[in-house]
């Protein structure tokens, strides 16, 4: 590869659009849950068991939560050990379902209003006048996010016109994400041209396995001007007039940051995302290292997984500078914070004090 930019996203890209930050996560939940209809019972009770959890917890977001249940902080002592990990399971599914939910709802209202500082980074990206694929091929830039919302691509889409009927969006020949195709196996990327890896999968995609194989759906099927996206059991469930709850089917595609760990450090090879997370972390490993220069924009390095991200920057040896973009105070926090605490990264951290 030669030299890239890649950049880093994180929640503080979304938070002007209307996404909770995580001492907003639980109140937005309830307000969700409120406002969903008859049509929706079972999304209901999977977002109500997911609030109930985060109380009981005492945890601001589901990435704390998981973490619990994965601890078995949580688990019944009455259960047994089958009974706890099945329960566990049916949480976490609970969990992403939850908010999946909420964010596909949040996006019609993102939708609604022009998504400023994304148009200005696809821009920043993808200059010039020439088509689409071209200025793929010609950038320098190389993106990936933390973030499960589909932002970015929802203002690249309407930037450009891109039909998602007609061409895979998270397939090599628009976001070069590593789907190429429904089936697991063929995951793969493009290194001559843009990427956009999301590190902890999205609210776009679905997984199971299938006959022995790993299967990814959409959400979505293809994105329209104005289209609205109706929330409600049939979009979340395959047979949404059966009760029982596992008729469920497929699972957002949502990696908690725990549950990635353990995917990435071969304990746990049972959950349908375990290639996603290894192919798209192993390609993150290779783009850092093409790095001379990368910027972190609205991204917290938050304990929870900040021993990843370390790990990810031990790769960026070619890195002549790491820009630390967040609001005035944090940026400069950060930088001092990864500077002490990290002596091991000899990366030079820079803090540029701009929102998104």
């Amino acid at each position: 590869m030669s030299e890239t930019t890649v950049v880093v996203l994180g929640a503080g890209c979304s938070v002007k659009y209307g996404y909770p930050l995580a001492k907003e996560f639980v109140p937005a939940l309830e307000s969700f849950r409120a406002s969903l209809g008859v049509d929706a019972e079972k999304l209901k009770n999977c977002i109500g068991e997911t609030i109930q959890l985060l109380r009981d917890a005492n945890a601001q977001t589901v990435d704390e939560l998981v973490f619990r249940l994965h601890t078995r902080a949580l688990d019944r002592s009455s259960q047994s050990s089958m009974q706890a990990y099945m329960h566990r399971l049916r949480q976490i599914s609970n969990a992403k379902l939850a908010t999946a939910a909420l964010f596909l709802s949040l996006e019609q209202q993102a939708k609604a209003q022009p998504l400023e500082g994304y148009q200005r980074m696809i821009l920043r990206m993808l200059p010039g006048s020439d088509p689409l694929q071209k200025r793929f091929r010609e950038t320098r830039f190389r993106l990936m996010t933390f973030n499960y919302d589909r932002l970015f691509e929802l203002e690249l889409l309407r930037l450009f016109g891109v039909d998602s009927n007609t061409q895979l969006l998270y397939g090599d020949d628009i976001l070069n994400a590593g789907l190429n195709h429904c089936l697991g196996e063929s995951m793969g990327f493009r290194e001559d041209r843009f990427c956009f890896l999301k590190l902890h999968g999205s609210i776009g995609m679905r997984v199971r396995e299938e006959y022995g194989q790993t299967r990814y759906y959409a959400y979505i099927d293809g994105e329209r001007p104005g289209q609205v996206i109706d929330i409600s059991d049939e979009r979340f469930f395959a047979n949404a007039s059966q009760p029982l709850p596992q008729d469920r089917d497929p699972e957002p595609l949502i990696v908690f940051p725990v549950e990635k760990e353990f995917v990435r450090s071969g304990s746990e090879n049972r959950l349908a995302f375990r290639d996603y997370i290894k192919t798209v972390w192993k390609q993150a490993e290779r783009i850092m290292e093409s790095a001379a220069e990368i910027w972190f924009i609205g991204y917290s390095f938050a304990m929870m997984d900040r021993p990843a991200v370390v790990k990810l920057l031990s790769h960026a040896g070619r890195c002549k500078r790491v820009i630390i973009q967040n609001r005035p105070g944090e940026a400069q926090r950060i930088c001092k914070a990864l500077a002490m605490e990290h002596p091991e990264l000899t990366l030079r951290f820079v803090p540029y004090e701009q929102e998104f």
